[in-house]
């Protein structure tokens, strides 16, 4: 498991790079507005995905632990109710994209329509994200995962770089391969499930109702997260110039890549507990959160000094970002704390708990935006990250140490 841990670290920092060609590559060629259009695009779709995706992935996780099975069996055996709901939450989320065009396009804000259309055909990758990482997680295949993901930023890059030298590269033509390489990563992430666990597709009703509760319990937790997420690039895309949304997005980009280490770690933290306990694991779970975190550290340093360096050597004109970006840095070891700890509650089924602490938060920076946002500009929306950051960890740091206390750290 180390191994794997250790090989996808060293995939995934492959494939940031080449997702951070990607982004300096784009920011190059469409600027701060190109930018800020996408940002609001890739923004609106996660947010309807997020919402109609009902946290399934997360569910599917404690559901292997409280029935006692195999994460193959579980698999194999309820993946075809899995893969009803699924179907349904496609069929709503684009009921929901149809009534917000025809009732509130101003959600959209100074985006054209055309642009979201196009890349709205991919929604059901978005939905499948939202939740396939636990399922790989679980089977103990992120590293299969991380490679299809790695295979599709390559493909991209690839792509553009041809669009580039055949002078055919537009922003139609940037969201069109996006839209493509989405579903082909979707198919192909499928397949290799498939392969996995050779899943029946017999549907259990009264499961798929016990599940979807369990769904609801843990999804206010999610529409708690996005409320703070996704939904503070639409709001300000609504409020802001497109140009100001590509400074927020390119700062908010290059946190996301440190960020991307935490992330990793913790999908195999999940799996590694489905393997023991929460309580037996916790020592383990301290130690490995104590390393990542002095990793992010430095890397929160030599981002520090090298991001200005590299926007001054690639003539990129995203100088106003830096100031955010300095900002976004103080949120790092907090949200990497966050992460980190979200496979105790969910190992721990507090379902319930997180959901509503999440919510909370997710409402706080909610108001805090919304009031905000005409007076403070694109600002109110890292001040409202600081927040909602602020409260997460002080509340996670308080289960930390009850955690501590219901194990009398074994360790010692």
């Amino acid at each position: 498991m180390i191994k794997n841990i250790s090989f996808s670290v060293v995939l995934n920092a492959f494939s940031q790079i080449v997702l951070f060609a990607i982004f300096l590559f784009s920011a190059k060629i469409f600027g701060p507005e190109g930018r800020g259009a996408f940002s609001a695009i890739i923004s609106l779709i996660t947010l309807i995905g997020t919402v109609v995706g009902l946290s399934i992935g997360r569910v599917c996780a404690h559901e292997i632990l409280s029935l006692k099975l195999t994460p193959e069996s579980f698999f194999k055996k309820y993946f075809g109710t899995i893969g009803l709901i699924y179907v349904f939450t496609i069929v709503i989320g684009y009921l929901v994209f149809l009534f917000l065009e025809l009732f509130y396009s101003k959600l959209f804000g100074k985006v054209e329509l055309k642009f979201i259309l196009i890349l709205f055909v991919s929604l059901p990758y978005f939905i499948w994200n939202s939740y396939s990482v636990y399922l790989f997680s679980a089977l103990d295949k992120i590293l299969l995962q991380n490679k299809i993901g790695f295979f599709m930023k390559v493909l991209i890059f690839v792509l553009l770089l041809l669009m580039y030298a055949f002078n055919i590269l537009s922003f139609t033509t940037f969201i069109i391969i996006y839209a493509i390489v989405n579903t082909l990563n979707l198919f192909l992430e499928h397949i290799m499930f498939y392969k996995e666990v050779k899943y029946e597709l017999a549907v259990d009703f009264t499961y798929m109702s016990k599940i979807i509760f369990k769904c609801f319990q843990i999804h206010l937790d999610t529409i708690g997260y996005i409320l703070y997420s996704s939904l503070t690039v639409v709001i300000l895309n609504m409020n802001i110039s497109l140009e100001e949304l590509g400074y927020y997005n390119f700062a908010l980009q290059l946190t996301s890549i440190i960020i991307i280490i935490p992330t990793i770690i913790a999908q195999y933290l999940n799996g590694l507990i489905l393997n023991s306990s929460p309580d037996i694991f916790w020592p383990n779970h301290k130690r490995i959160m104590l390393y990542t975190m002095l990793i992010c550290t430095v890397v929160m340093m030599i981002s520090y000094f090298t991001i200005p360096i590299l926007i001054d050597i690639a003539h990129l004109k995203f100088k106003p970002s830096l100031f955010i970006f300095n900002i976004l840095l103080i949120t790092i070891l907090p949200n990497s704390f966050t992460i980190l700890m979200g496979p105790q509650w969910l190992s721990r089924g507090h379902f319930k708990t997180i959901s509503s602490i999440t919510l909370i938060c997710g409402v706080i920076g909610f108001i805090f935006l919304t009031m905000s946002v005409k007076t403070l500009g694109v600002m109110s929306g890292v001040y409202t990250i600081l927040i909602i950051y602020f409260i997460s960890t002080i509340i996670n740091v308080i289960f930390f140490l009850k955690i501590n206390a219901i194990t009398g750290d074994k360790e010692n």
